[in-house]
């Protein structure tokens, strides 16, 4: 992942949430992540490798994790199984974001990685008419995120909390 992509990305989590973001360096993807059938990583088994890791600093701390990533991966409900731009554990603390279906657009990555740290803050996909909410659930579809801005809707403002 070229560094100018996760500055980006940090700088963009620091201005519209005001996070203090900090960057941790490389980890390599678990090996038991990867779907051979598929040729894609699996997102759910990445979260849990990442809720199992010590983060270097954050003991006693209140933190959250995203990761980034160029490699496809998936998300499935039952046998079905489709790729996806990123993921998170609703209230959680870990999420990832991958670039490989994003078509190199900025605001695309700048939107999902919002959209991923609003999961974590407990927002869950918007179902207000506020078309340019970036919580909208894109359903797999870039269009979906081009539509949206860097923007949340009153009633997902007031789902907003750090856990």
């Amino acid at each position: 992942m070229p560094v100018s992509k996760i500055n980006n990305a940090a700088a963009e989590i620091e201005k519209f949430y005001g996070f203090d973001v900090k960057i941790l360096g490389q980890y390599k993807l678990p090996e038991a992540a990867y779907c051979s059938i598929r040729k894609r990583y699996i997102a759910k088994i990445i979260l849990n490798y990442l809720a199992s890791l010590e983060i270097p600093g954050s003991a006693g701390k209140n933190y959250k994790v995203i990761a980034l990533t160029n490699k496809d991966i998936e998300t499935e409900d039952g046998d079905t199984h489709w790729g996806v731009m990123g993921l998170a554990f609703l209230g959680g603390d870990v999420s990832i974001v991958s670039t490989f279906r994003m078509n190199s657009k900025r605001s695309r990555l700048q939107k999902v990685i919002l959209h991923e740290t609003g999961h974590m803050m407990n927002i869950d996909h918007c179902s207000s008419k506020d078309q340019k909410c970036f919580m909208k659930d894109a359903k797999g579809k870039g269009a979906t995120i081009d539509q949206t801005k860097k923007h949340l809707c009153k009633d997902c403002k007031l789902k907003l909390i750090f856990i």
